[in-house]
């Protein structure tokens, strides 16, 4: 099992660093789902939605403010997206993280040989990750059948 984002799928300026991480654990998951189908080993990936968590605790600002003006209409993106964070975090309808805890527990739980390529936990509901997901399957069993590794494909 492998604990990644909905930034695993989805970009964002300003957190590229954080997506590309992300997208690394994906990555890996899912080649490690197709090497290992065949010996009955699985790998799932989960992916969380925004949960109040210490993702954000540390100043990710520069010392060189001033140098943010010259992103344009993104210079405060940054802080626009910590702020949105930190407002997530604090609001009285902020979901509970334990339902990502509660999912892993529930994806340990599932009988082998079920267990999904993916399981997205987001209390917000958002349809991006789940659409980008279904996309990248698609495009993944195309992919597969061309290179006559159809059973491979989820």
């Amino acid at each position: 099992m492998h604990v990644s984002s909905s930034l695993g799928r989805w970009l964002m300026p300003v957190v590229g660093l954080y997506a590309a991480t992300k997208f690394a654990v994906e990555a890996l998951a899912e080649t490690y789902r197709y090497d290992l189908k065949t010996t009955g080993v699985e790998a799932s990936i989960v992916q969380p939605g925004a949960y109040p968590t210490e993702f954000g605790s540390v100043n990710p600002f520069g010392a060189e403010q001033d140098r943010a003006k010259g992103y344009g209409p993104l210079a405060g993106a940054l802080d626009a997206f910590v702020e949105r964070a930190s407002s997530m975090k604090t609001a009285a309808t902020a979901p509970n993280p334990q339902e990502v805890a509660d999912a892993i527990l529930a994806l340990v739980e599932t009988a082998a040989g079920k267990r999904p390529p993916r399981v997205i936990v987001d209390a917000s509901k958002s349809p991006f990750a789940p659409r980008l997901n279904e996309a990248h399957a698609e495009v993944q069993r195309e992919l597969f059948q061309a290179m006559g590794m159809g059973a491979l494909a989820d």
